[in-house]
């Protein structure tokens, strides 16, 4: 997902996919009472299974409080290893089991069973570095990833890349390599296995 100059958190219209309900979400902040909440009223709204939320900005300190606060009866992963908490991920446990399978600085991929579906599907959630040189090692990671995949697969996140210079605002500079050696990796994943389905590049809302 591009990134965006908008002062309120970046929300993703949720992706309703082989029966399961996901989102994603670079919340700016799971600090505020009015970002939880925010989190919570979506989770509620389209019913979601699955979240990814994207630089929550919490302290260790505070993980188990917010995230009671925030979906109580979800379970959780964070992504410790990460600088600045990057990456967190929450589901219904009483609908999928969550099993991560593999951890970087830019992503989390998990391994997610469909209790009623009896199927298995892979995540990732990603939130690409702000930094180009950086980000390429995410395209690495998800490009080594897609060697691997045996069932479908969906990649979500914050790429903090586009796919066509009319996606940019704001930016200065000279951007195409950035969103030329995005669209390579893209073509990469969706074409190196038979159960690719391409990537679905959802909207985004603004709060």
């Amino acid at each position: 997902m591009a990134a965006s100059s908008s002062r309120g958190p970046k929300q993703s219209s949720p992706l309703t996919w082989t029966m399961m309900n996901v989102a994603t979400w670079n919340v700016r902040g799971l600090n505020r009472r009015d970002h939880q909440v925010a989190v919570a009223d979506l989770v509620g709204e389209f019913r979601l299974h699955f979240i990814g939320l994207l630089e929550t900005r919490v302290s260790p300190l505070n993980y188990a409080r917010i995230q009671n606060i925030v979906l109580p009866r979800w379970s959780w992963f964070n992504d410790t290893a990460g600088p600045g908490n990057r990456i967190w991920i929450a589901w219904d446990s009483a609908y999928i089991d969550v099993d991560v399978l593999n951890v970087g600085e830019q992503f989390v991929h998990c391994r997610v069973f469909i209790g009623q579906l009896h199927e298995h599907i892979l995540v990732t959630v990603a939130y690409g570095a702000n930094d180009i040189i950086t980000r390429r090692e995410l395209w690495h990671a998800l490009d080594s990833l897609s060697d691997q995949i045996d069932v479908p697969w969906l990649v979500c996140g914050d790429f903090n890349a586009v796919l066509d210079d009319s996606e940019i605002c704001g930016t200065a500079g000279d951007t195409s390599s950035l969103w030329r050696s995005f669209g390579l990796s893209r073509e990469h994943w969706t074409s190196n296995s038979t159960y690719a389905r391409g990537v679905v590049h959802l909207a985004q809302l603004q709060l």
